[in-house]
């Protein structure tokens, strides 16, 4: 955190949130686990938040989550992005104590 963020007020932005949920399948050389078993093909969440219009000299908010539970719909995972940013605010929390 640098100085000129200290003290600053939050900011209200408007964001384009998505969802997908994707297949990833163990790497070639790794069918195996360490019991012989084969490694089963993840299914992956990914929650992308893109701030609309981004304030002139900011940089534009960008937040990506990849998540092995499901999301089913846009609601949940509008929850997940409200969840995050709540954690967020914790660990500004703990910078500025520090």
């Amino acid at each position: 955190m640098t100085s000129s963020q200290i003290g600053r007020k939050y900011l209200e932005a408007k964001l384009s949130i998505v969802y997908k949920v994707f297949s990833m399948h163990p790497p070639p050389n790794r069918t195996k686990n360490n019991y012989n078993n084969n490694i089963q093909i993840l299914k992956i969440t990914a929650v992308m938040a893109v701030e609309k219009n981004p304030t002139e000299g900011e940089s534009q908010l960008c937040f990506i989550s990849l998540r092995n539970l499901p999301l089913n719909s846009f609601e949940k995972a509008v929850d997940k992005v409200k969840l995050y940013s709540m954690r967020w605010n914790i660990v500004l929390l703990h910078k500025i104590g520090t």
